[in-house]
Parts: C-alpha cells; structure tokens; sequence
C-alpha cells in the first residue's frame, strides 16, 4: 500500500496521566501553553480573556494566567499501561507511594490546593479531574515575627 512504510518500527509512545484542574470554554482561550519539566510533566497554563459589563454600561475586560491541566507521564507514577483507573486514582491521591519526588510534590499540590483527585469520565481511562477548580485558602492568621 503506498503510503506505509514498513521498513520502520513505531516508537513506543509515553502514555500521560491528565489532571484536569479547570475546564475553560474556547471563546475565552487566548493562548495556551505548555511548559515541560525535566521529570517530563507537562504543566498546561492558559491565557484567558473574560468581559462582563456593569450596570452603568461600562465593560471589563479581565485577563489572567490560569494553570488548567498537569500531564504526568503514567511510568513515573511507577504503573504499567495494564494498570485498571482506581489503582492510578489510589496512586493519585496517595503521594506518599511515589519514589518521583517531582511527581509526588505535584500531586501533593494537586490535593492540598485542590481538594484531591477524582475520575473525570468513565470511559476514559487516564483522564482525572480534581475536586474543585480553586484553590483553598488558609484563613489561620500568620504569626508575627518579633524582632529583637
């Protein structure tokens, strides 16, 4: 068949992890991109645009850098591409099993800020979601630092 070639081998590919933290809708995507780490997680950062209007007439336009998406490769989380989607969910939400000290610290993230990990869609097997879409915040005051 022309077309094919069949002098070479396919490369094996890296089957990735997605973590979905927000889901943007397109008319408000200016740009997105993606930055690789040298672990090889994939943080996905999203430029949006968003315009309301007030109740005098006038319109606001907010911009702001969001981070959306972490793709983790699923051999540095130490599973098989066999693995079933509640042993990657128990290895998503348990940090403290990841030898990855750069993955682990992600996923912690993910759960502190986050609110932990849970199935995204049930067909899909290596899409994942995260509890809620906006960071908690520490309402505990600061301590004060006296100085002598």
């Amino acid at each position: 068949m022309p077309g094919k070639d069949k002098g070479k081998k396919d490369s094996p590919s890296v089957i990735y992890v997605t973590i979905t933290i927000q889901a943007i809708k397109k008319k408000e995507v200016v740009v997105s991109k993606e930055k690789t780490d040298s672990e090889g997680i994939v943080e996905v950062r999203t430029h949006t645009k968003k315009e309301s209007t007030s109740m005098d007439g006038k319109t606001k336009v907010k911009e702001s850098w969001k981070t959306t998406q972490y793709r983790i490769p699923l051999f540095k989380l130490g599973l098989t591409p066999d693995a079933s989607k509640s042993a990657i969910l128990e290895v998503l939400n348990n940090p403290q099993k990841i030898a990855n000290k750069a993955v682990a610290e992600v996923l912690k993230k993910c759960r502190d800020d986050y609110g932990g990990v849970k199935p995204k869609n049930f067909t899909e097997k290596y899409t994942f979601k995260t509890e809620r879409f906006k960071k908690k915040k520490d309402y505990m005051p600061k301590k004060k630092v006296m100085m002598n």
